[in-house]
């Protein structure tokens, strides 16, 4: 019994030990998985020039994150919004502060003031809905 459950925590290890090299050579290579640590400073200023803004919020070992992510850029560059995305690992001040315990978190802003958060099952209808919504205020 011992020696099956050692064989099956060895192949997971591998598994995950190969999912975490996949994603490093990624970021290094500024793939679909890049993504930026930013301070707290840095991220009150990004979104406080903005009138619109949308920031993605991911970890480095989330897959579910990086399955959203091509998602969330291509409606946001459909919908001509400015995105930023946040990677917790050196960034671990803006996850505090914006109080985020799981990932992936996609928080929209209006002048500097979050309005919506999505977060872990990101609905891309209602993510979409909620952008729109927003610059339409913004146009009338």
């Amino acid at each position: 019994m011992r020696a099956c459950s050692r064989v099956n925590q060895s192949s997971d290890q591998r598994l995950s030990t190969g999912r975490f090299r996949m994603l490093e050579s990624a970021f290094k290579k500024g793939g679909t998985f890049m993504s930026t640590s930013v301070s707290l400073e840095d991220w009150k200023t990004w979104i406080s020039a903005k009138a619109l803004s949308v920031g993605y919020f991911m970890q480095p070992n989330c897959s579910v994150c990086h399955a959203l992510l091509p998602k969330v850029k291509e409606l946001v560059k459909e919908l001509d919004v400015e995105m930023k995305v946040v990677n917790l690992k050196g960034s671990e001040e803006v996850f505090g502060q914006y109080q985020i315990f799981t990932t992936p978190v996609v928080i929209i802003s209006v002048e500097g003031k979050e309005v919506e958060r999505h977060a872990r099952f990101v609905q891309m209808e209602k993510l979409r809905y909620d952008i729109i919504r927003y610059q339409e205020i913004f146009e009338e």
